[in-house]
């Protein structure tokens, strides 16, 4: 890395020294201090832009790096920019534009392999974004022929766990299941390399990117297999959640939120029903992704109580979150049909909840049983 630092730091003094030797008016050693000082501010407003990409700030960002790129379009620090512009373009949901930027730097950054790397990554994200399923895993695939260029946690765990989503997503079971399983293996393997060290340092951070999903990679029209990998992601957002990570749990819960919330808002999209027939189509199509949904949200459930001593209250926001999310859910499948008393669910459910308290009574079912009253 210092050597990575010194050759910037040498290259961008010789491009600055290049450029103002020209003005003849200063002095050698005024020239020289007028670089250093044109090197140190570049650096420190590059630092300022990564700021505000990690605050979320994005609008910021996007400004601030058009403003850096106008006035040093020569310094090495410009790729970087470039990137982070990049970025700024990502957080702000335009997609398109950051998918031509990210492109562009894996493209023109032969000489700054870890900045065309990182560009990669972050164009998958982008394709997640906008369902090109088939780019993203061609994206990610190219990350992997690099792994010397990016954290060894990214290559081991993140990466697979990303691609295995992806094949799910476009019914590649066989290699869903190969790239999971080189994820589960991965985290084992980091896990057991790291034993003695704290692991709060890049476990939640990894876990969180193994579990992240795009809101806008779920379907109605092919439902259940979108769905399909939320099982294993949910699993990995879970324990990120639970780590009690100042920065990375938090984010691991509300992309759970988000993840359900998404889903739900999808279920109960209604499609324009011109006759009573469409609107019991309509009806089945939505009482059939909520118990899928549900069912998911049970195991997410059953998981979180099997974990280790999660922390009290990061444990008391992510089972709110979760019986808030099954109490919807439940409403949905309660919803009487057209012309008819309960649905074919409902009664199953209601009659369910009458055998269960006399011989075995569920807690989740008596959680939402009273969560309606």
């Amino acid at each position: 890395m210092w050597r990575l630092n010194k050759n910037l730091y040498l290259f961008s003094f010789c491009i600055l020294w290049f450029y103002f030797s020209s003005m003849g008016c200063l002095g050698r050693e005024k020239k020289i201090e007028y670089v250093r000082s044109e090197i140190k501010k570049t650096n420190i407003l590059s630092s300022d832009i990564q700021e505000k990409i990690d605050q979320e700030k994005y609008q910021e960002a996007f400004d601030m790096s058009e403003t850096y790129l106008k006035d040093y379009p020569l310094v090495p620090q410009t790729q970087n920019v470039e990137f982070l512009r990049s970025r700024a373009l990502e957080g702000l949901g335009k997609f398109e534009e950051a998918i031509e930027s990210y492109r562009k730097i894996v493209r023109t950054s032969a000489s700054s392999r870890d900045i065309a790397a990182r560009s990669l990554y972050r164009l998958s994200f982008c394709y997640e974004s906008t369902g090109q399923d088939d780019k993203l895993v061609a994206s990610l695939l190219d990350v992997l022929s690099r792994k010397k260029d990016l954290e060894v946690e990214v290559i081991t765990a993140e990466v697979p766990a990303r691609i295995a989503s992806a094949y799910a997503r476009l019914g590649n079971k066989k290699l869903a299941d190969k790239y999971f399983g080189i994820a589960d293996s991965g985290i084992r393997s980091l896990k057991a390399k790291n034993a003695g060290v704290s692991l709060e340092r890049w476990l939640p951070k990894t876990l969180f990117f193994m579990g992240t999903m795009s809101v806008g990679t779920f379907r109605r029209d092919d439902f259940e297999t979108s769905l399909r990998p939320l099982e294993k992601s949910q699993s990995f957002l879970l324990e990120a959640a639970l780590i009690g990570d100042p920065k990375w749990s938090p984010r691991a819960v509300e992309e759970l939120k988000a993840i359900y919330t998404g889903i739900l808002e999808l279920i109960q999209k209604t499609n324009l029903a011109t006759n009573e027939n469409e609107e019991k189509i309509e009806q089945e199509a939505r009482w059939k992704m909520a118990a899928s949904t549900l069912e998911l949200l049970k195991k997410l459930k059953l998981e979180s109580y099997s974990l280790k001593t999660p922390p009290p209250s990061e444990m008391e926001e992510v089972s709110s979150f979760i019986n808030s999310k099954e109490i919807e859910l439940a409403r949905i499948l309660d919803e009487k049909p057209i012309g008819a008393g309960l649905t074919p669910e409902a009664a199953k459910r209601k009659q369910k909840q009458l055998k269960m308290r006399v011989v075995n009574p569920d807690p989740m079912l008596e959680e939402i049983s009273r969560g309606k009253k």
